[in-house]
C-alpha cells in the first residue's frame, strides 16, 4: 500500500504496537502512515489512569480505552515500529500540555456533548501524525 490510515484506533485496541508494526509491513518502502489519536494532557492522563480507571471500572469509558497517550508517547511508539515521524499537528502549548482543559474539545459549551460521561482533560483533542516507512538503501554496485 502507498498509505495506511489509523484514525481514533490506537487508544482503543489492546496492542497498538501490533497495529503499527502490521501497518509498516503492509506499506511499500517510502509509503506513508497517517495516525489520528486522542492525546491527553499530563494531568488528564494521571487523572484517567489513577482515578477514572478505579471509579469507572467495568464501564464503557474505561473498557473502550485500554491506553492513554501523551503526544510524545505516540511519536515514540510510531518510531519504534520502524517509521520516521515527518510531521505532527494538534500539539498543545506547554501549559495546555501539562494541565489541558477540563473537557475535550467535543464537550465545549458551544458544542453538543460527546458520548463520554466523565470528561477527560485533553491536550487539544486529536493529535495527527504523519510518518514515512523508510525507503530501502540503494544497492551497492559491484566493482
Amino acid at each position: 500500500f502507498d498509505t495506511v490510515v489509523t484514525y481514533n484506533v490506537l487508544d482503543h485496541v489492546r496492542e497498538p504496537q501490533t497495529i503499527l508494526r502490521n501497518a509498516h509491513k503492509a506499506l511499500r518502502p517510502g509509503g506513508t502512515l497517517l495516525v489520528g489519536v486522542d492525546c491527553l494532557s499530563l494531568v488528564g492522563r494521571l487523572r484517567f489512569e489513577y482515578i477514572t480507571r478505579r471509579t469507572h471500572k467495568g464501564q464503557i469509558l474505561v473498557e473502550a480505552h485500554p491506553h492513554t497517550f501523551l503526544p510524545r508517547d505516540v511519536a515514540a511508539m510510531i518510531e519504534s515500529a520502524g517509521f520516521t515521524v515527518t510531521a505532527m499537528h494538534g500539539l498543545p502549548g506547554a501549559l495546555r500540555g501539562l494541565a489541558g482543559s477540563h473537557t475535550r474539545p467535543g464537550n465545549s459549551p458551544t458544542q453538543a456533548p460527546s458520548h463520554r460521561t466523565d470528561p477527560l482533560p485533553s491536550a487539544g483533542g486529536q493529535t495527527l501524525v504523519k510518518a514515512a516507512a523508510p525507503a530501502p538503501a540503494p544497492a551497492k554496485k559491484g566493482k
